[in-house]
This record gives C-alpha cells, structure tokens and sequence, in this order.
C-alpha cells in the first residue's frame, strides 16, 4: 500500500510530504543508532530493529484498511466511515459527561437550597 492511497484528496499532498519526511528522518536516524551500537553489541541492534518491524509490520496489518481491487474512492469512504464513528462516540461520551455534569450543579443547587432552609 501506498501513502497516496492512504489518505483523503482533501489532504493527500500534505500527509504524503509528512509520511515521507518521517521515512527519510527515521531512515537517517537509523544510520546513526546502528554506528552507535557497533562494538560488540550489534545483536542488540537487530534485536530492535527486528522488534520495531515486528511491531509496525502487525500493526499495519490490523490497522491499515485494505486496499485490494477498491478504487480511491472506496478507500476514502470506508476511511471516512472511521473517522464518522469516531466522532459519533466522542460526541455521546461528552453528552453523557455534560449531563452528568448538569445534574450534578442541579443537586448541589439542591443540597446549597436546602441547607439555606436550615439556617
């Protein structure tokens, strides 16, 4: 998969140039951590570079959307359909807090009216 098939039109320049900024950097900084560790200890330099690409290796494929015979457009969408998901559980966990908070004033208005009353 490609970062061009990964992202919306609307912003697909942008994170296309981020996505490849990061490759070149992680690539130029892994340079410098392999000349770093040289000196005996190189087999701790496979060990995390193989852990690294097993971690990004699994999680790309459980979280990456799959991409065979879909046009862009159906990526789009069913990216899209995430995002609308997101938003939509966001949106009911912060009703839920803005209620919880608006009952919450509501009894202590309670509790400040009738502690009044018992003055």
């Amino acid at each position: 998969m490609f970062f061009s098939e990964m992202f919306p039109e609307k912003y697909k320049i942008r994170l296309n140039s981020l996505g490849y900024s990061v490759n070149w950097i992680s690539s130029i900084i892994s340079v410098f951590i392999f000349n770093f560790f040289v000196g005996g200890k190189e087999q701790y330099v496979y060990m995390f570079f193989g852990t690294m690409t097993l971690i990004l290796g699994i999680s790309g494929t459980l979280l990456a959307p799959e991409t065979f015979h879909k046009s862009l457009a159906e990526i789009e969408l069913q990216i899209r359909t995430w995002t609308q998901q997101e938003r939509h559980t966001k949106k009911e966990k912060s009703d839920i807090v803005f209620k919880i908070t608006k009952n919450q004033k509501q009894l202590n208005k309670y509790a400040a009216d009738e502690f009044k009353s018992t003055l």
